[in-house]
């Protein structure tokens, strides 16, 4: 009987964690749609954008290889954060001059220059006042054994090089929120249809 009782409450423990983990994926999420990691020359940027048909404030910004669990400096103008709008794309770069020099873009940047720092491998994470962490807003890249405490949430196979060529990755997510596998693409941040993949 006491067996019967331990399997179900074991039973129980794990079904909430399912739960738990679904509800995190079908939450309001922002997502990762592009990365640039090229560390040999200090041009690291991501590209955040935000699928739902609501406003997402982003809040967090976590780098493995920085102990602090937010790195991310909110003006006090933004209580909540930085507000990012339905279909709204905001890049995350470590040197907001020469991103701008190079792409030309107008689009929103957000300058956190902790991003020179990610060193060889580990992982890079946003958070939402609505969604928690999964894998749609983290990065797992360079070396997979400095990110394995996230792989429950990101795959090994999801793992991103670093790249030191003209190149990206990126990915696309459709309306059912369904997000297509990370490709090597022509940097093309901004944009919503991004460069075709690149072997």
């Amino acid at each position: 009987m006491n067996k019967q009782i331990v399997l179900f409450a074991f039973l129980i423990v794990i079904s909430v964690y399912v739960m738990s983990a679904d509800a995190q994926i079908s939450a309001k999420q922002l997502v990762i749609t592009e990365v640039k990691l090229n560390t040999s020359d200090n041009e690291v940027w991501f590209e955040i954008f935000n699928p739902e048909n609501v406003t997402l404030f982003l809040n967090r910004l976590r780098i493995s290889a920085i102990k602090s669990p937010n790195i991310l400096s909110i003006p006090s103008t933004q209580i909540n954060g930085y507000e990012i709008k339905p279909g709204e794309r905001v890049i995350i770069c470590s040197d907001k001059k020469s991103f701008d020099e190079k792409y030309k873009t107008n689009i929103t940047k957000i300058e956190v220059k902790q991003l020179k720092n990610i060193g060889d491998g580990g992982f890079i994470s946003i958070n939402n006042t609505i969604g928690g962490e999964c894998s749609k807003n983290i990065i797992r890249f360079g070396n997979k054994n400095y990110s394995h405490s996230v792989a429950e949430k990101v795959s090994d196979n999801e793992v991103i090089s670093l790249l030191n060529k003209e190149l990206s990755y990126s990915r696309q997510i459709n309306k059912e929120g369904v997000i297509t596998a990370w490709t090597k693409t022509i940097s093309a941040p901004g944009k919503e249809l991004k460069s075709k993949e690149v072997k």
